[in-house]
């Protein structure tokens, strides 16, 4: 085993309470990037029920649309002429509808995309920051053994030295003791 003096458990404790001081900042750190993680998640939620409901309107335009162009057929079939146009003319401009809407829908995803970027490069970040925080963590487990056993060394030196006491303090009355019979002879 090895001995320490109490500058060196002095020393080992500081750089404990240094790691200490580091492994709360990490943590502090960490914390804040999952409240920043949970936030994107809680936005990227909100873009993508937008889009469900951008989808569901374009699910209705399609249905209004093809109802529009079952009646637009028979109308067609009834009735030619300017009638006709009328209607060819809305089915156009609901066609430039929906294109909107899926441009619209496109960019969306786009922007959803990106933030799935933005998520998976947070999360790494996270990984990162609790990897560098469990190898903290087993150093100052490391530190922590040697305190103890450096606090273990320290105690055993003091018996030690209390034993070697007694013992001098014990030898030198036996001595004084000597010497006062050998005066009274």
């Amino acid at each position: 085993e090895q001995s320490y003096n109490d500058e060196q458990i002095e020393q080992l404790k500081i750089e404990l309470q240094q790691k200490n001081t580091e492994i709360e900042c990490i943590s502090k750190e960490n914390e804040k990037n999952l409240i920043g993680l949970k936030q994107r998640e809680a936005d990227f939620h909100l873009v993508i029920q937008k889009h469900q409901v951008k989808l569901e309107e374009l699910d209705e335009m399609r249905e209004k649309y093809e109802i529009e162009l079952e009646r637009n057929n028979i109308v067609k079939e009834q009735a030619k002429g300017d009638e006709a146009l009328k209607h060819e003319k809305r089915f156009q401009k609901q066609d430039s509808e929906i294109d909107l809407l899926k441009e619209k829908l496109t960019r969306a995803n786009a922007d959803e995309q990106e933030n799935l970027r933005e998520n998976a490069d947070l999360q790494k970040n996270t990984f990162e920051h609790d990897e560098r925080l469990r190898n903290q963590c087993l150093e100052i487990d490391d530190l922590k053994k040697k305190l103890t056993n450096a606090n273990v060394a320290k105690s055993e030196i003091e018996v030690n030295l209390k034993e070697l006491t007694k013992r001098l303090s014990h030898s030198i009355e036996e001595k004084e003791d000597n010497n006062n019979e050998e005066k009274e002879k």
